[in-house]
């Protein structure tokens, strides 16, 4: 898949196990993460706060608003979940932390769209009956989603869930990752709504400068 010759493959498979990169079992002789980057993360975090930062901030918006919480942080083209808090009550959303979340199917990768500038999509995949795999479509809900500053998304990734999410940018004024707040939608009144939004806002700017980010003047106006 990498277009390696075997050779050479080996060679960056050997090079990975002895840094604690890579992994394999001894019996099925497979591959997997090793634990040298649980001290890398741990390095990162020490002296770019992160995780630090967005988990009180994800709590925060799960007691004011009683549902699932999520922040999200974009890595190599990829919007992933990096942290999550659920609500005390059975009926909720789920994610997965690690989860790549859609960039056309979820509030998420709406909003950061939204604020980033434009990002070309190759792939427009169906996820549920109310995904929009339309680029124009697409474009029209990412033009409304930047006139208002936050995004919803209803049913496009999963049935009966509507996401509502945020940017948080960093030093240089630039989208950095999201948080975003998932409901049933049968719950999601316009009271609720208000909550969510106001929460969303208020905790975009609270990890921004936490994290010694700059919130651009466009985005400003909303917060």
């Amino acid at each position: 898949m990498a277009n390696y010759d075997k050779a050479a493959t080996r060679r960056f498979l050997v090079a990975l196990q002895n840094h604690q990169f890579i992994e394999q079992n001894s019996e099925t002789k497979a591959y997997r993460l090793g634990i040298g980057f649980i001290h890398l993360a741990k390095v990162r975090e020490a002296t770019m706060p992160l995780e630090v930062v967005i988990q009180p901030a994800l709590t925060r918006l799960m007691e004011r608003t009683n549902e699932t919480s999520h922040g999200s942080l974009m890595v190599n083209g990829n919007l992933s979940s990096i942290g999550i808090s659920f609500p005390a009550r059975g009926n909720r959303a789920h994610l997965e932390l690690g989860e790549i979340l859609p960039l056309h199917a979820t509030a998420s990768g709406i909003v950061f769209q939204a604020f980033s500038g434009g990002i070309k999509l190759d792939d427009l995949s169906a996820y549920t009956d109310s995904t929009t795999t339309d680029p124009d479509k697409l474009t029209q809900i990412i033009t409304e989603t930047r006139q208002r500053g936050y995004a919803v998304a209803s049913g496009f990734y999963c049935n009966e869930v509507t996401g509502m999410a945020t940017p948080y940018f960093d030093a240089n004024g630039k989208p950095m990752g999201c948080i975003a707040v998932a409901t049933p939608s049968s719950r999601l009144t316009n009271d609720l709504q208000q909550i969510i939004q106001n929460a969303l806002f208020t905790e975009a700017q609270y990890i921004t400068k936490a994290i010694g980010g700059k919130i651009p003047p466009s985005y400003q106006s909303f917060i």
